[in-house]
């Protein structure tokens, strides 16, 4: 998807005249000539038109700005008043229309100001005097194409308030609008590599990646940790040990091995995580993997044990530990492998990024690879606000300045970028605490952004005990700040891992969740490397496909814990269990009349209060109530949004007709809730309502 813009350049500049598509079926949209240097080769005078369609807007005008700035006369500005909260993004924002606010952007205008970039209030601040002008466009889709109906719903709910007209004829649907940024479905190779927070997605899957025999026998247990992970790291103790099988930790979800194209992936296009921690050891699992950054340690005694165990020491390991559980790599002296051993690894010492822009820069160069290859980030730790002054009381005095003050977090919510992150854990005798939209923390307090995925720690995470580990941190179900649940360990079952560049260590919480979530969200993009090109739907995924917690408490309530079986199944097809296994489904209908009606344990209706534009994510049955009677829960998900909404657990209330479905080479047929042990449609049906049919 390409974003372009237009903006004011001297006097006069409007829309650059597009070009329209060669009329065929499916979507059409006027596109642009190829991208250009936005300044290459240009006189510019007062009638000049310039339309910025590079990879970053806020980048390519500061690019512009700065060529002008170098012939003298050339640069018009102008001065404004900082006001009251006023930061140099918000008034380049507000004053010019800026998409978004580059460290190039910030840089170009603190040349104006003798190199300051603060905005002091009351202070008079000269900014490049080029703000975007709207251009007049339009795009068409063919509601006969099953993905248009997807991606019209999508678009108009992005685009509605710059919609002008809407006309209709036959199957197509004609949408004219009038923004300062344009939708252009271009080919790969000319495309935009930043995403947009109003850009219309891609479908998110390739059909048929995976077949139903490679993945639906995978994982029987749901976090059933075995031992033997334990057993053998702390085995290493021993002179002489070798670890002569596999462990894999894949063992934290159950004994069965992921699907092959966790290890080859598919077409070539392995994911890079960016891992912002400690620095990483270039331990042998770990140094191919090693695309960026990886430290040296001290080699250790070559007559020792080769698989030496000790005790945790603490932060210096901390990166290594969370890089070796993502991706480490089995090797002829290590069989430690990683959850997405494809994966490569681009690590960052975080304590050593001289300052936010910098992080910003970081994540906005990765966000012009995002079409070379699956992208995905790893933070688990906190940033600070940038204005001490907007934390007072251990309160961020405005809840909406934690989406717009850190450049690196503003890049990551701009460009839909997947950003896995702990929600933190109680520490240094401080007991763990309930994170909310105004809490100093980030990006944690984040969780309700599309694609910033919070993750806790569960303990269990497994039958009617599952429960939030009870050290972390957690918000509650009306704020949704926490996204998902996965095994971190505990002090009991510690997660065993690389340490340095030699030995290997073992350790516990949320942090070594999150990597769990970064190691399995890899592996997803390994496998269906479309999810990355927008964060939402990786993050939709995980979440649809999760596992409610059985008996759950304020902490748990709308919470599920992450479930690798159900999240690798081919996301482009619906799938039903009765008891028998997965079967993939040529298609679903809705029984006319039905209703999910779900009696809680005094055989009381439960209400479903679904919001607008949440759709059925899925039904599962889940443990039974004190008195064993079976129970589902029913999960509704946005799409949009990669917001989540949970119903149950409960019975059902009839045995009423509910779905109508026809599997693989098989006539439909009708299905009641009583049937289903899961039930989880295609992630592309979640964005229009399914059809319904009058059930026998």
């Amino acid at each position: 998807m390409l974003r372009a813009a237009t903006t004011f350049l001297l006097l006069l500049l409007t829309g650059t005249i597009f070009a329209e598509a060669q009329d065929k079926p499916g979507s059409t949209v006027k596109e642009p000539a190829p991208v250009t240097d936005p300044v290459a080769d240009e006189v510019f005078d007062a009638a000049s038109k310039v339309e910025l369609r590079g990879r970053n807007v806020p980048d390519d005008w500061a690019v512009l700005v700065d060529s002008l700035s170098k012939t003298p006369g050339a640069l018009k500005t102008r001065e404004v008043v900082v006001g009251h909260g006023d930061t140099l993004c918000s008034i380049l924002k507000s004053n010019l229309q800026l998409p978004g606010c580059s460290q190039k952007a910030v840089e170009v205008t603190a040349k104006l100001n003798d190199n300051d970039s603060v905005a002091r209030e009351g202070k008079r601040l000269v900014i490049p005097d080029y703000a975007l002008v709207p251009s007049s466009w339009t795009v068409t889709f063919d509601t006969a194409v099953t993905e248009d109906q997807f991606r019209l719903a999508d678009f108009e709910h992005r685009w509605g308030g710059s919609i002008a007209e809407k006309t209709m004829k036959d199957t197509r649907v004609q949408l004219k609008l009038t923004s300062y940024d344009v939708f252009v479905d271009a080919p790969l190779d000319s495309r935009s590599a930043a995403k947009v927070d109003r850009a219309v997605p891609e479908n998110p899957v390739v059909k048929s990646l995976s077949s139903p025999a490679t993945v639906a026998p995978w994982i029987k247990k749901l976090f059933s940790v075995s031992n033997d992970l334990e057993k053998r790291a702390a085995a290493c103790q021993q002179p002489g040990f070798k670890i002569v099988d596999s462990i894999s930790y894949y063992q934290l979800f159950g004994d069965d091995t992921p699907p092959t194209c966790v290890t080859q992936c598919l077409r070539g296009e392995c994911p890079e995580i960016t891992l912002l921690d400690t620095g990483v050891f270039r331990h042998e699992v770990l140094k191919d993997a090693l695309e960026v950054g990886g430290i040296d340690g001290p080699l250790g005694s070559t007559s020792g044990p080769q698989c030496p165990f000790i005790a945790w020491p603490g932060d210096v390991s901390h990166g290594t530990m969370l890089a070796s559980i993502m991706a480490a790599r089995k090797t002829a002296n290590s069989a430690f492998t990683g959850l997405a051993p494809s994966a490569l690894i681009r690590s960052h010492n975080y304590v050593d990024i001289p300052n936010p822009g910098a992080v910003a820069t970081i994540v906005d160069d990765r966000a012009n690879h995002v079409f070379d290859r699956p992208q995905l980030f790893v933070f688990a730790s906190s940033m600070r606000y940038p204005q001490s002054s907007l934390v007072t009381s251990g309160q961020l005095q405005d809840e909406h300045r934690r989406t717009t003050d850190i450049p690196a977090l503003v890049s990551v919510i701009a460009n839909n970028l997947t950003w896995v992150t702990a929600v933190g854990q109680s520490e240094g005798g401080i007991p763990p605490h309930q994170i909310t939209k105004i809490s100093p923390e980030t990006p944690m307090n984040l969780g309700d952004q599309r694609s910033i995925i919070v993750v806790t720690s569960c303990d269990p995470c497994s039958g009617p005990a599952a429960k939030v580990w009870s050290q972390a941190n957690y918000s509650n179900e009306q704020e949704g700040l926490v996204s998902i649940a996965a095994p971190g360990g505990t002090e009991t079952h510690p997660i065993p891992g690389v340490a340095n560049q030699t030995e290997y260590s073992a350790t516990w919480g949320t942090s070594q969740a999150a990597s769990v979530v970064g190691g399995v969200s890899a592996a997803l993009m390994s496998c269906y490397p479309e999810f990355d090109r927008d964060g939402r739907f990786l993050k939709s995924r995980l979440l649809q496909t999760s596992q409610p917690f059985p008996n759950p408490g304020p902490r748990e309530k709308g919470l599920g814990i992450l479930d690798a079986k159900r999240a690798f199944l081919d996301p482009s097809k619906s799938w039903l269990d009765t008891g028998a296994g997965f079967e993939a489904l040529d298609s679903y209908k809705v029984c006319s009349g039905s209703s999910i009606n779900l009696m809680d344990d005094q055989n009381t209706p439960i209400a479903v209060d679904t919001p607008r534009d949440f759709r059925l994510g899925q039904i599962l049955n889940v443990e039974p109530n004190a008195a064993g009677t079976p129970e589902w829960v029913v999960t509704y998900m946005n799409l949009m949004t990669a917001q989540r909404r949970e119903v149950g657990p409960g019975t059902w209330a009839d045995g009423a007709s509910l779905l109508q479905v026809k599997k693989e080479g098989n006539p439909p047929e009708v299905i009641n809730g009583l049937q289903i042990k899961a039930f989880v449609p295609a992630l592309t049906s979640i964005g229009s309502d399914p059809e319904v049919v009058k059930c026998l």
